[in-house]
C-alpha cells in the first residue's frame, strides 16, 4: 500500500531508555551528547526504546578498558551485544559518586546468563 502520507507519528507515551539515560546524565551534570559522540566513535552505542547503553575504550591502570559512562535496561540482555574478541575489564561510576568502579567483563557476562 502507497500513501500520500509526508512522515511518520512516532509512538508517544512512555519514555525511552535513551530518554532516560540524557535525563540522569543531565541531572548528574554530564554532557550527555559530547559523551554519546565519544562512545560512537571510539565504542560503542546501543540503543532499543528499552535498552540503551554507552561504552568507549579507556586507558584503565596501563590496559585498555571499556568505560560505560551509562547504561539503562536488562543488564543481561545489553550484555548480548558486547563485541567479541572483547576487552577484559568494564568500568563505570555509580550515581554522583565519580570514583571508577572495575569489574571482569568475562564474570558480568557469565552472571547475566544465570
Amino acid at each position: 500500500m502507497i500513501t500520500n502520507q509526508l512522515f511518520i507519528n512516532p509512538l508517544t507515551g512512555k519514555s525511552t531508555a535513551f530518554e532516560t539515560a540524557r535525563f540522569l546524565m543531565t541531572l548528574q551534570g554530564q554532557d550527555f551528547y559530547k559523551e554519546l559522540a565519544a562512545c560512537h566513535s571510539y565504542g560503542i552505542v546501543i540503543s532499543r526504546s528499552d535498552l540503551f547503553a554507552m561504552a568507549r575504550e579507556i586507558d584503565y591502570l596501563g590496559k585498555k578498558a571499556w568505560f560505560c559512562p551509562m547504561a539503562v535496561g536488562d543488564l543481561s540482555e545489553l550484555l548480548r551485544f558486547v563485541p567479541q574478541p572483547s576487552l577484559e575489564k568494564i568500568c563505570f561510576t555509580r550515581r554522583s559518586d565519580p570514583r571508577l568502579r572495575e569489574y571482569s567483563l568475562n564474570k558480568l557476562i557469565q552472571k547475566g546468563k544465570k
